[in-house]
């Protein structure tokens, strides 16, 4: 077997992290005869086995089982240590998903569906008693248009509520409303015909009336609608960000990603970009 510039159907063999220019960690990719990712070993820069994720599958190709798994880093003899379980109804919607660390739930989820597979509700329980609850609505075209969600104390006491709505027919603007016990917060994303994220509005308690945001988003993409740059814009400061390059099949091919501290100063909290705030570079290649 051959390192070469691609696999044909674009899944990666290998995944080399640098940091500071100097190489950081490999992740090795291993796949079943489906082409199913079953194994990824991370080997540190001194070759050394830091440990494997694997992933298994029902007969309907439902990722069943997730683990993480390190001799080195195991914990009281425990190798395995953390552990995602999925559970799956005859219809092959994810009903129930659970989250272990070195043994212990951290996390539940559990959704409920419509006669259509439409999520209707998840509800999510968090170690220490907090919770979550999330109700979705859909349009007569069976397109979602909006969503509630609850962020429940250990004595189920409502402390933050969301309300997020599509405004327009093709469903690519979105507006959310924040009511925290503090006050009240609101973001708005807007979309392009294509359904891609172009602007990202943050207002606080206090740009309700002027509607004058204090922090905006603006992406750009290349030619490919791949997402190349944004920009973060407060009222006093506009800062670009460059995310890379990436081949034809979608796959990054070198990337370098902002420290999270600069997140953190604009206090934006996007959970799409939790995979932005390391900073390294990463290069691919690929079976024949």
């Amino acid at each position: 077997m051959q390192a070469s510039t691609y696999l044909p159907d674009g899944k990666p063999l290998k995944e080399v992290y640098k940091m500071n220019g100097e190489p950081a960690e490999i992740y090795q990719y291993i796949y079943d005869k489906k082409g199913r990712c079953i194994r990824i070993n991370i080997v540190e820069s001194n070759g050394e086995l830091r440990g494997s994720f694997l992933y298994f599958y029902d007969d309907n190709g439902n990722l069943t089982n997730e683990r993480y798994v390190s001799i080195k880093y195991a914990v009281d003899g425990n190798e395995i240590i953390s552990e995602t379980v999925n559970v799956y109804d005859s219809y092959g919607n994810l009903t129930e998903s659970s989250s272990y660390n070195v043994g212990k739930l951290e996390m539940r989820d559990v959704m409920y569906y419509n006669e259509k597979g439409d999520l209707l509700r998840q509800y999510s329980e968090y170690e220490g008693g907090f919770a979550t609850e999330i109700f979705y609505t859909y349009d007569r075209d069976g397109r979602r248009n909006g969503d509630r969600f609850y962020a429940l104390e250990d004595d189920r006491r409502v402390i933050m509520t969301r309300d997020s709505t599509f405004i327009d027919e093709a469903g690519y603007r979105h507006e959310e409303q924040y009511t925290w016990t503090d006050g009240l917060h609101t973001s708005e994303a807007i979309f392009d015909k294509k359904g891609k994220m172009v602007e990202y509005h943050y207002y606080g308690e206090f740009a309700q009336e002027s509607r004058i945001p204090d922090n905006t988003i603006i992406f750009y993409y290349d030619e490919e609608g791949f997402l190349s740059k944004a920009e973060l814009k407060s009222q006093y400061d506009v800062v670009p960000y460059y995310f890379g390059e990436k081949d034809s099949f979608g796959n990054w091919t070198r990337r370098s990603l902002p420290p999270d501290e600069v997140f953190d100063t604009y206090g934006i909290g996007i959970e799409d970009f939790s995979h932005f705030l390391r900073r390294y570079e990463r290069t691919y290649t690929y079976y024949d």
